[in-house]
């Protein structure tokens, strides 16, 4: 591609929120959505690859400083960022699409495959949320088990860090990614807002977003998309085997990535591939 692609912005309404929302490209649709962070921006160099060929919607979760919320909103769920997702897709003419989420919004993409299946091509799951289906954790262990816990006291001590200056917003992307040279290909104001959104998260998303549990004849039911799941070789063992063993149980395949959490900044050009290697293996299905 000559020069950067043509990005749209816009805010696109869905149900009583409106949706911050990127689009490049044109051809069969791929939506690409970021993690707990809530802000597309971390998708930029991946979303202008992948435009060569496909027409990439990415685009912020609902309680991102960009997007426009209701003045009283609850906690936020796994299926309320999958309505909005399907909202999206349909409002926006791509279905069928292929969905990419990680994390929380992995969570998402799961609901999407559960709920909303007639909008997806396929889907890409990287690491989701399983916090409640990990090793360590179970409805008869304290505070839902140590793996959650120990989630819950991560995120404390780094916004705490934040706030004090003994840590800079991104903080989270700098244990995730361990290379400075990759972050710097960011907008600085990605990084302010991720610390608001960070916030956010910790009051509207931790302890709702990441405790779906889901049944064997719900994994069943989301493997009847075609789904791929991944897992970092250098992150957190144990969320690789949450992911895993969802990936068993929606008979799905699973891949190991070179990367931690975030694959969409740390390995930008092998991840761009891998998806766009995931879409066109379904387009010939």
């Amino acid at each position: 591609m000559d020069g950067k692609p043509v990005v749209r912005e816009l805010l696109q309404k869905v149900g009583d929120v409106e949706i911050y929302c990127e689009l490049r490209g044109s051809g069969p649709a791929v939506v690409l959505l970021p993690t707990g962070h809530s802000d597309c921006e971390s998708f930029r160099v991946v979303a202008d690859a992948l435009s060569e060929e496909f027409t990439v919607l990415s685009c912020d979760t609902r309680g991102s400083v960009r997007c426009k919320m209701p003045s009283e909103w609850g906690p936020v769920t796994p299926e309320h960022i999958a309505d909005d997702v399907a909202g999206l897709i349909k409002s926006l003419n791509l279905a069928p699409a292929s969905v990419f989420g990680c994390s929380s919004s992995g969570q998402a993409a799961l609901c999407l495959g559960l709920n909303h299946p007639d909008v997806l091509r396929n889907l890409v799951i990287h690491e989701p949320a399983l916090t409640h289906q990990a090793p360590l954790s179970g409805p008869d262990l304290p505070g839902g088990g140590a793996f959650p816990s120990m989630m819950r006291e991560r995120v404390k001590k780094g916004l705490e860090a934040s706030k004090t200056g003994e840590e800079d917003p991104a903080w989270s992307f700098r244990q995730a990614v361990l290379r400075q040279d990759l972050l710097d290909k960011l907008d600085p104001k990605f990084f302010e807002r991720v610390l608001i959104n960070s916030k956010m998260w910790a009051t509207k998303y931790l302890g709702t977003v990441d405790a779906r549990v889901y049944t064997d004849e719900e994994f069943e039911k989301i493997g009847r998309v075609p789904t791929t799941f991944s897992a970092g070789v250098f992150h957190l063992a144990v969320i690789a085997e949450a992911t895993r063993a969802a990936a068993e149980k929606c008979n799905a395949d699973f891949v190991w990535l070179p990367c931690m959490h975030f694959p969409q900044i740390s390995i930008p050009d092998e991840f761009a591939e891998f998806v766009r290697n995931e879409i066109r293996k379904n387009l010939k299905n």
